[in-house]
């Protein structure tokens, strides 16, 4: 696929789980939680999922013993909880803490839910505000400076208590040290300095000579390893992890082939894509979905669109134009025609499985808004925002 490469820092998974974490909940089938005390509580009363469970537990404890002998202060970590996210189809994702859930310190880490491979892990603590609000973030401490061969040093010995005799393989590529920005909190302003390193390695996989494994290790203010990511991406992503700090191009990821089907078919659709450039193209850490995001004008911000598609089925999960028509949007009648063609050619006779659950006149605001309702076991929704023209500016599937 032809499609320019996207200049824009991605944001890690570091970010997302550090700065704030959700206390997990017990979520309903076929998703489980399992609550441990590192052996496992089984929850369920099926073989199929006693044998998933396990085959969980065994992972997740392999993969704790590995994180103890690199951090001994985790034997005191004794709560642990599982949780498999519905939402995070890709991941295992772990807690264990001191205390339990609400108290510090705790460490999050997540594991690929078919390999059990280790993909993240960050230490954490509660940051209380004097609003009374808290958030989860990575421990302060007393700050002190580490050097670049220090910590590189450091992150060698954490990926050889991590990965054993395949440690050899993996070979640090840079070292980054990024710039946080002035800031104001509670009031105070905050100035700009220089972040602790991150250390990113690469390895090359066998029989897959265009993937490589990155993993970046990276160190908080107090000088000690703080978190960790490893991601399987193309080896055009040297670009960005081997690439000096001023100098990193993160490049698009690659469509699998059911997804470039319905990209382009989406483009049969909506001719006047091709008008518009691919600005990034984002596969999700978390779940099996692609995020390509298109750019008409550099000057009109709203000339944007958004279309989300699943790696493994191709299928269509969303599509978005930020620029809406003024005005009124389509009849109720014209609506619903076009919300069914428009399933029809994304979803073929499997589209007239639907009905009609609501149809909404939203106003002023340029289109109309129809939910169709499946009549299948899933019970899926779609809806749909539909402009007097009869085209189709909002899917969420």
């Amino acid at each position: 696929m032809n499609t320019p490469k996207n200049k824009t820092m991605s944001l890690h998974r570091f970010m997302a789980t550090a700065s704030v974490i959700t206390l997990l909940s017990v979520p309903i089938s076929p998703v489980w939680a399992i609550d441990t005390k590192m052996n496992g509580k089984k929850t369920t009363s099926t073989q199929g999922q006693i044998t998933q469970q396990a085959d969980i537990n065994r992972q997740v404890k392999s993969v704790i013993e590995k994180l103890t002998l690199a951090f001994p202060e985790m034997k005191e970590y004794k709560n642990q909880k599982i949780e498999l996210k519905k939402s995070w189809s890709k991941l295992i994702d772990v807690e264990v803490s001191k205390n339990g859930a609400g108290n510090t310190p705790l460490v999050n880490i997540q594991l690929d839910r078919q390999t059990g491979e280790l993909l993240y892990f960050g230490f954490l603590e509660r940051t209380k505000y004097s609003n009374g609000t808290s958030v989860y973030a990575s421990p302060k401490g007393l700050e002190k400076q580490i050097t670049d061969e220090t910590a590189k040093q450091q992150a060698s010995l954490l990926i050889e208590k991590l990965y054993g005799g395949k440690a050899k393989n993996y070979l640090p590529i840079s070292i980054w040290r990024e710039t946080e920005k002035e800031k104001e909190v509670e009031g105070k302003l905050i100035p700009s300095k220089t972040l602790p390193p991150v250390v990113n390695f690469r390895i090359s996989l066998p029989n897959k000579s265009n993937l490589a494994n990155y993993v970046s290790v990276r160190f908080g203010e107090n000088g000690n390893i703080q978190g960790f990511d490893a991601v399987t991406k193309p080896i055009l992503f040297d670009k960005w992890y081997a690439a000096d700090l001023d100098k990193r191009e993160m490049p698009n990821d690659e469509l699998s082939k059911p997804a470039q089907t319905m990209f382009d078919r989406m483009q049969v659709i909506y001719p006047e894509l091709r008008e518009y450039g691919v600005k990034k193209i984002t596969l999700s850490e978390y779940d099996t979905s692609f995020t390509i995001d298109f750019k008409k004008s550099e000057r009109d911000k709203k000339e944007e669109v958004r279309m989300e598609l699943d790696e493994v089925t191709g299928k269509l999960l969303s599509i978005q134009f930020k620029k809406l028509p003024s005005g009124k949007g389509a009849s109720p009648e014209l609506a619903k025609e076009k919300a069914f063609e428009f399933l029809k050619s994304v979803q073929g006779d499997k589209g007239k499985s639907y009905t009609v659950g609501n149809i909404i006149m939203t106003g002023t605001n340029g289109v109309t808004l129809v939910i169709l309702d499946g009549t299948t076991p899933e019970k899926e929704h779609y809806a749909f925002g539909v402009g007097a023209d009869g085209k189709i500016y909002s899917f969420d599937g």
